[in-house]
């Protein structure tokens, strides 16, 4: 309740139900994000702390543009700015995409 906003509706509602359903998911994903900005913060695992928030970041970005479009702009620039973080080290990542 630290930021209120209104419930959703619509396909966003059934989304964040269907979650909410689960049990584990939302609790997953807050203590990723949790503990990624911790270590983006303290400057310590930032390559392994990039790699897991990336697949949380993508659908908070697809969650907005498909789902709730309101409020894309936070989204947008959160993605922009894991992209420059990542190029930022790409001689770290790019071996993840070799073959």
């Amino acid at each position: 309740n630290f930021l209120p906003i209104p419930p959703p509706s619509g396909q966003a509602g059934f989304f964040l139900g269907a979650l909410a359903g689960t049990g584990y998911m939302f609790p997953m994903i807050k203590i990723t994000e949790i503990l990624c900005a911790a270590a983006l913060i303290s400057n310590r695992y930032v390559n392994l702390a990039l790699v897991l928030i990336a697949p949380v970041i993508v659908n908070i970005v697809a969650f907005h543009l498909f789902l709730s479009p309101m409020g894309l702009l936070l989204p947008l620039s959160l993605a922009l700015s894991h992209a420059y973080l990542v190029w930022n080290r790409w001689e770290v990542y790019k071996n993840l995409i070799e073959q």
